[in-house]
């Protein structure tokens, strides 16, 4: 993605550095990663002259990364455009495909604590996201999905598919999450109207 983007101004590079850094943060990294620093690196080769380049505050290059630390920044800094570049992209919607893959367990909680801020921010309505998360890995799926249970007044929805057919396309089965509160409430009241009943003798 870096190689082949046209280059951004510098102010929008700046804002990217900060917000890259500020996702970086969110996640478990080994010492001398964070904060990743950013460099304009001009090659005779390319049509544009110029391209940026992402290094580790300890020099590595990205080469040198891992392939969890390499989502995990791949995540930063698709957050980190979209939020930069917002008056150009002209929607609120980001698109994550199978996001989880390169991740361990131990970085879900954060991960989905990351997607949480972004969809249910409710102090700027700016910096909120429509989150659409796509995953072929139904067992990261669903333990991310814990992690996600919408607050009181948001919504999310379960899309899975099903099958698909030539004469009718793809089957799916959609679901909105309930809150576990919320549904935990609801489980009590019918649970104890189905003991008022029973001992009521009707």
């Amino acid at each position: 993605m870096l190689n082949t983007a046209i280059l951004p101004p510098d102010e929008v590079i700046k804002d990217l550095k900060g917000i890259v850094n500020h996702v970086l943060k969110c996640f478990r990294l080994v010492d001398g990663i964070w904060p990743v620093r950013f460099g304009v690196k001009r090659e005779r080769s390319r049509k544009s002259g110029s391209f940026l380049g992402v290094c580790a505050a300890d020099d590595r290059p990205l080469s040198a990364f891992s392939t969890g630390q390499k989502a995990q920044l791949g995540l930063a800094m698709l957050l980190g455009f979209n939020y930069c570049l917002n008056t150009y992209i002209g929607h609120n919607i980001i698109a994550l495909d199978d996001v989880t893959t390169a991740f361990d367990m131990a970085q879900l909680p954060r991960t989905a604590a990351l997607i949480r801020q972004i969809a249910y921010a409710t102090d700027d309505a700016s910096a909120r996201r429509q989150v659409f998360i796509v995953s072929h890995h139904e067992d990261l799926t669903n333990r991310l999905l814990d992690f996600l249970i919408p607050p009181q007044g948001k919504k999310m929805r379960i899309l899975n598919f099903v099958n698909w057919t030539r004469d009718k396309g793809p089957q799916i089965e959609q679901r909105e999450v309930v809150p576990g509160l919320k549904a935990s409430a609801e489980n009590r009241k019918k649970f104890v109207d189905a003991l008022d009943f029973i001992c009521s003798g009707n």
